[in-house]
């Protein structure tokens, strides 16, 4: 089965109650697991289920423990002469354990040591000769902050060929030593001592590796509640972000360059690494949830181009909502009038040429969603004869109390028409539990949360019904559109265009996996009823396109506690069997 969501791996874990079952059979035969159609390709038993158990220090016992993976055993290593506290957590790559070993003095500064867990060995770390590495840790296979035994000057250590380099006198301590994506550059951000008292600027260099150059970028503040960074965009360029309360900052950094700290972008901008852009929506409604505004603000975008770093700035119109790129450069927006008795603009424009289309004038309540080719888009139109808003918080917001009858519609963009339509019936709003929440999501985004989700450039699922979860999958195609109206009381689990994978509650009050098959639009269960509830399950979608599944059992989390069952699912066989 392709997989189509965007969405990387949807996973669900399927609990079953601990039962006394003493002589449960492991690994778990798969008749006892699945239904006579369900074939199973290929079983085996994951290599590296749970990361490795990070290394235990003990100051008290004076040991290292270090979690042993072929044995299932947790080794102890007695602390030497010389390590009396350890005061972080251990690093480990491979069999070297890490180790910040206090020095002993009260402003709390360590030295790193290494333990060589096969050859049970202890040894202080020396990157270059004469050197120690004093509150750093490792974060590069070849450069490091050395720390001179004699002087106790810092250094750039380069611990391949033991080379030494001068570092600025200014700037200590030193906290940041980052490669560039190729190494052919490193960054580095420490201190400024020049600077008396608490809370002055960090210096930030580029050093050349080629030519052992290192150039001035500039300074970052320290009086921010969270700032890291990024990111590297290339091979020079890389991204630090800035959060303060009610505010985001993005400054671009190049290595290459001296004094190359620029600011790109202030406000509430959203990241999108592929390709890289900064992406920045400014509406009247969401900039008044943070001040008070003493006239209407415009609705406006904003899109760095960290490629190319250009930035395109546009003012939409007098409101607008539900923004949507399906590509780096297409956006379709909702353009409202400042008279909600006048009709609503749907409208795509290529930030590049920056000329918008209009697509479609009506009484339009929001853009929900837009197919990945932008060939579809997904509108909530009502028939009133205005636009609604929730006045009373204000005239800017979506409101779904004030629609009189909300319907789904969705605009073939190519043909210029809708192809499809239909109402969002038994929303009972007066009783809905989600209202508040669909407000308060509404208020934040723009974006009703009705849910028409695209599996792929041609099929969407529609949820018909907030209450009783009623979907609907369409299937759009030059024949015309075939829709498929899937049980109420269904949580979608795993799906292809085809296939649904869903849940559904039993009159017993226990939980039925099926498989939906949307050409024939039957249901067909996976598990055998009830599944032996001993095990634990894990299920997916492979990247070889067959449903996964892992099993566990309860007692057992151990490295070999887990067997994965690669499935073939034939509903044929399954509807000939049912």
């Amino acid at each position: 089965m392709k997989i189509f969501l965007s969405l990387l791996l949807i996973v669900l874990l399927i609990s079953g109650v601990v039962q006394a079952q003493e002589f449960a059979p492991w690994p778990p035969d798969p008749a006892e697991i699945f239904t006579g159609p369900v074939e199973v390709v290929s079983v085996s038993r994951p290599t590296d289920p749970l990361p490795d158990p990070p290394p235990v220090v003990d100051n008290v016992e004076q040991v290292v423990q270090v979690f042993n993976k072929s044995g299932n055993i947790w080794l102890e290593f007695p602390y030497p002469e010389g390590i009396s506290k350890i005061i972080q957590m251990p690093q480990i790559w491979d069999n070297r354990v890490f180790l910040p070993v206090s020095t002993g003095e009260e402003d709390g500064d360590w030295e790193l040591w290494e333990l060589h867990t096969d050859s049970a060995t202890f040894n202080v770390v020396v990157p270059c000769p004469g050197t120690v590495i004093r509150n750093h840790f490792i974060s590069s296979q070849r450069w490091v902050f050395a720390t001179d035994t004699q002087t106790s000057e810092t250094y750039l250590c380069d611990y391949q060929s033991g080379e030494l380099h001068n570092l600025p006198a200014e700037t200590t301590p030193w906290y940041t030593l980052m490669p560039s994506p190729d190494e052919a550059y490193l960054l580095l951000e420490g201190s400024n001592t020049t600077l008396p008292g608490y809370g002055g600027p960090n210096d930030v260099y580029g050093y050349e590796v080629a030519t052992g150059e290192i150039r001035s970028l500039g300074t970052l503040s320290t009086h921010d509640d969270f700032a890291d960074f990024g990111d590297w965009i290339n091979n020079t360029q890389i991204l630090y972000r800035i959060q303060n309360p009610g505010r985001i900052e993005y400054l671009l950094i190049d290595v290459a360059h001296s004094d190359s700290i620029e600011s790109l972008i202030r406000g509430l901008p959203v990241y999108r690494p592929q390709p890289p852009l900064l992406e920045q929506l400014e509406t009247h409604a969401v900039l008044s949830l943070r001040a008070n505004l003493p006239e209407h603000v415009p609705c406006s975008l904003t899109v760095v181009d960290l490629s190319a770093v250009q930035t395109y700035h546009y003012t939409l119109g007098y409101n607008c909502g539900g923004v949507y790129a399906p590509d780096a450069f297409t956006y379709f927006y909702v353009v409202f009038p400042a008279d909600p008795y006048q009709p609503a603009t749907l409208e795509k424009m290529d930030i590049r040429q920056g000329v918008p289309i209009p697509l479609f004038e009506g009484e339009i309540e929001a853009l929900e969603s837009v197919s990945p080719d932008g060939r579809y888009v997904a509108l909530i139109r009502d028939n009133n004869g205005r636009i609604d808003r929730a006045a009373a918080i204000d005239p800017q917001f979506f409101s779904w109390s004030e629609t009189n009858n909300p319907i789904v519609s969705i605009l073939d963009t190519a043909l210029g028409q809708f192809v499809y339509e239909t109402p969002f019936t038994d929303w009972d709003r007066s009783g809905d539990p989600f209202y508040g929440n669909v407000l308060y999501e509404t208020v934040a985004s723009g974006i009703p949360q009705v849910g028409v989700v695209w599996l792929d450039e041609r099929t969407c699922l529609i949820q018909r019904d907030a209450i009783d979860r009623k979907y609907l999958m369409l299937r759009f195609s030059l024949a015309g559109v075939t829709g498929a109206i899937i049980a109420e009381d269904l949580r979608l689990i795993l799906a292809d265009s085809r296939y649904l994978i869903v849940s559904k509650s039993t009159d017993t009050g226990d939980v039925a996996y099926n498989l939906y098959d949307t050409e024939s639009r039957e249901q067909f269960p996976l598990f055998v009823n009830p599944y032996p509830a001993v095990y634990d399950y894990l299920l997916s979608l492979n990247e070889n396109e067959h449903v996964e599944l892992q099993v566990s059992q309860h007692s057992d989390h151990s490295w070999d506690g887990w067997v994965r069952y690669e499935l073939n699912i034939d509903p044929d066989a399954i509807r000939d069997n049912g």
